[in-house]
């Protein structure tokens, strides 16, 4: 029987914000939750909801000779999985400006996004700023390393980057510098962009947006799937995955909205995702294909989103994901 999990997760209700400045230094760091429970005096706490903040760089943007891009897609991404985007912020790529707005958002929300600069050597600044927030050294990756590697000789590059190389391989491997202690995501196998998690809820993101909308949506379900099951959410959300081409889903969907309105359920929809869960029970029948639909649903009450869940996985044939 097809089955989908169900966890508890949040719906913001509150204003996102949006800055062209960094925040202020002098914020004293204290936990959300803990400034909850406090104020509860020790009586039940009431759930609060997972909250992100978004910084994005480039001196593009602020000189309005591009507009950016990314944060619309991380804003609405959030709006469907229930987190609340509490503030956007558009920083120059000055390793000052950038450390301040990263260690400051990492203070104030559950996640933190980074994305921005325009070539290698800017991912370099906005890494090495990350790392001065922190008090932390860069390091080389040699899991990033031995993927580059991979990737970069199935394209025929016979000189890929190497710390032990020529100087121009030398150079190249700079891509791999990140701050000390941190961990690298994979979420889109045919990408060799990692998603980079640093001082626990900093997620540094590519820059291009193509690039990260694609990765946004194999990462961020994920992410606030394991958060959720750490922290009591007020919401219920459920996941339904299926073998249904894109179309057939949209079209399904779409036949459907006024019933979710009505029902005040947030709807997510994300093609071509790519499960974390390497089992078998997330391969195509009779092939070795993994990429699939995703879709999300996100409400109050816990009795409609399973309705909802079951009506989907019947009509598209869904699966536990």
């Amino acid at each position: 029987m097809s089955l989908c999990r169900l966890i508890r997760c949040s719906l913001g209700t509150g204003p996102a914000t949006i800055t062209t400045i960094v925040a202020d230094r002098t914020r004293t760091r204290v936990s959300r939750r803990s400034l909850s429970s406090a104020r509860s005096g020790g009586r039940a706490k009431k759930p609060v909801p997972l909250t992100a903040g978004l910084c994005a760089i480039g001196d593009i943007f602020l000189l309005g000779k591009a507009q950016e891009e990314n944060s619309r897609y991380f804003a609405k991404r959030c709006y469907e999985l229930g987190v609340e985007m509490k503030k956007i912020e558009i920083v120059p790529e000055v390793s000052k400006d950038i450390a301040t707005s990263a260690a400051n958002m990492s203070k104030q929300y559950d996640i933190v996004f980074t994305c921005g600069g325009t070539n290698d050597s800017d991912s370099n600044i906005i890494y090495g700023a990350v790392a001065k927030a922190f008090g932390k050294q860069l390091e080389y990756s040699t899991q990033m390393l031995e993927r580059m590697k991979v990737k970069l000789r199935e394209k025929g590059i016979v000189h890929p980057p190497d710390l032990h190389g020529s100087s121009e391989q030398v150079k190249k491997a700079q891509i791999a510098l990140f701050p000390k202690g941190h961990t690298l995501k994979f979420p889109c196998s045919e990408i060799w962009n990692p998603v980079v998690c640093v001082e626990g809820n900093i997620h540094l993101f590519p820059q291009f947006p193509k690039l990260s909308e694609k990765l946004v949506d194999a990462y961020l379900p994920e992410l606030v799937r394991e958060l959720s099951r750490k922290h009591d959410q007020p919401f219920t959300r459920a996941f339904v995955g299926t073998w249904a081409r894109e179309a057939v889903v949209v079209r399904d969907l779409q036949l459907r909205q006024k019933l979710y309105t009505q029902r005040k359920i947030r709807v997510g929809l994300y093609p071509n995702w790519m499960p974390s869960n390497k089992g078998t029970t997330h391969l195509k029948p009779g092939t070795t294909e993994r990429s699939m639909v995703m879709v999300t649903f996100t409400g109050e009450d816990e009795k409609v989103v399973v309705k909802s869940k079951d009506e989907l996985l019947e009509k598209l044939n869904g699966f536990l994901v």
